[in-house]
């Protein structure tokens, strides 16, 4: 598909046609997972990496942490676009209207309101030429979108915002934590680039090496054995000492069996048996709930990770 039929896609999404784009084309507006909280397990200065997250936000981080051939495959085609608007607005706008932009709610609780400013034209317009500079089709594809939209705030059909708590979303990145990080990443972005890929990481034979591959959440949307033939297919694409996270798993505690999740990833006994070729490391990673409320009641986040020997 062109970036044109991209853009017919997503205005018929935001226009009331709601049926017009597969389920995984809606796109996350923040990363669900703690991106800062498990980065520093991974050796990523002038490492490359291969991720997936149409939220920008693997991509972003990775550059903070002296990324240089970052490869994002995403089945949803819109991700390439919305990875370039958030860079473009890194640099161009500051840290209240970044989040003004972008931010289902600025105060982060539910019950204050909407953020009125979401997507609002006036801050897309203070951005856009930056966004042209960078990537000629993404500006294409916001540029045409924002015209052929009735309600301009309507762009938000084609987000999911399964995190929309500010301070959680501030918690998981590096560069949204506080106004100084934000700052400090407007010097360092701007000699990111990333290549993009849109296809489907089960189905497709990848191309590539890589030092490092993330897989976010991708098992809670994939059983068990569709992760392994993931796993094992990817493992070919890891460079000899390279790590995979191959799964990020929500608020478990690590000493426990939670023998009552249809996931069988949250049963670690049966996890550590079925995937014991490549389970090479689990790290606990602060949770949402520990960062919004300070109410870490013995359970963490959970990262599982091949590393290539």
């Amino acid at each position: 598909m062109s970036v044109n039929d991209d853009v017919v896609s997503a205005a018929a999404r935001c226009n009331g046609r709601y049926n017009v784009i597969p389920e995984f084309w809606h796109i996350y507006s923040f990363n669900t997972e703690n991106i800062g909280g498990y980065s520093k397990y991974f050796d990523l200065q002038n490492k490359s990496l291969l991720t997936v997250g149409s939220s920008g936000e693997q991509v972003i981080n990775a550059h903070l942490c002296g990324a240089k051939a970052i490869t994002l495959y995403d089945v949803n085609p819109f991700a390439k676009y919305y990875t370039w608007l958030k860079i473009a607005a890194i640099l161009r706008l500051d840290y209240n209207e970044y989040q003004r932009f972008f931010f289902e709610f600025t105060s982060g609780a539910v019950g204050h309101g909407p953020n009125v400013y979401r997507f609002n034209e006036r801050l897309f317009n203070k951005l856009a030429p930056t966004l042209k500079d960078l990537d000629l089709e993404s500006y294409i594809f916001w540029t045409d979108l924002y015209a052929s939209i009735k309600k301009k705030s309507d762009i938000r059909y084609i987000f999911k915002d399964e995190e929309f708590r500010a301070k959680v979303i501030k918690g998981y990145s590096l560069y949204l934590n506080s106004e100084e990080d934000f700052y400090k990443a407007k010097k360092a972005i701007k000699s990111i680039t990333f290549n993009y890929v849109h296809g489907d990481l089960f189905k497709d034979k990848v191309e590539g090496q890589f030092d490092n591959i993330w897989l976010s959440n991708l098992c809670t949307y994939h059983n068990m054995y569709e992760m392994y033939s993931l796993i094992e297919k990817l493992a070919h694409n890891l460079n000899v000492d390279g790590r995979m996270l191959f799964a990020y798993l929500y608020e478990i505690d690590p000493t426990f069996d939670d023998e009552e999740n249809d996931n069988l990833m949250y049963r670690l006994d049966i996890a550590k048996k079925y995937l014991g070729d490549y389970l090479s490391e689990m790290h606990q990673i602060q949770t949402a709930r520990e960062i919004f409320w300070k109410d870490k009641r013995d359970k963490e986040d959970l990262i599982l990770v091949y590393h290539k020997k």
